[in-house]
């Protein structure tokens, strides 16, 4: 029998991302923060480390439900970099901008970065406090919530909820 399921091998990261000043993303899945089979992995070809970091895969969107690969990961990864940057108006460098995203990354093999997740799963919350900026705690409260009528198991049905933010802003 034939395993049509993909598979990446070491040092399966390509350029762009292999350049010195890329941020390279890989894919998990977003239950289990298993690596996803064809997430490309390190070294590049000079040894260092690659990907950088990770982000989810087989994520849902407004536009699309089922939404995977590191077409969907590294967006999260650019969301939590574009959070950083607003956090601190915008005054920082690029390396300082890696290292918050590095650093603050949640590590999901052993200590060190390695060639399959990188730094580890991307952090927004530890990233922004890694530059010092403000991480808001919002209080939603749900006010009023109306089903359209009485629910059986397994039914889907439309809810209006009125939600107010009694708490920071939120960014």
């Amino acid at each position: 029998s034939t395993d049509l399921h993909p598979s990446t091998a070491a040092r399966s990261v390509t350029r762009p991302a292999t350049a010195e000043s890329a941020i390279a993303v890989g894919a998990v899945n977003r239950v289990d923060l298993d690596l996803a089979a064809f997430s490309s992995r390190g070294p590049t070809v000079d040894g260092r480390v690659k990907p950088d970091l990770v982000g989810p895969n087989g994520v849902s969107t407004s536009a699309i439900s089922g939404f995977s690969g590191t077409s969907a990961a590294a967006p999260h990864a650019a969301g939590v970099a574009a959070l950083v940057i607003d956090s601190v108006n915008g005054s920082i460098d690029h390396e300082r901008l890696r290292r918050s995203l590095r650093e603050s990354a949640t590590r999901l093999a052993g200590d060190g970065p390695n060639n399959r997740t990188g730094y580890g799963l991307v952090n927004a919350t530890g990233a922004v406090r890694a530059v010092g900026g403000t991480v808001g705690t919002p209080v939603l409260t749900v006010t009023d919530l109306r089903a359209p009528h009485t629910t059986t198991i397994g039914e889907t049905i439309g809810v209006n909820a009125t939600i107010t933010n009694t708490g920071d802003t939120v960014r």
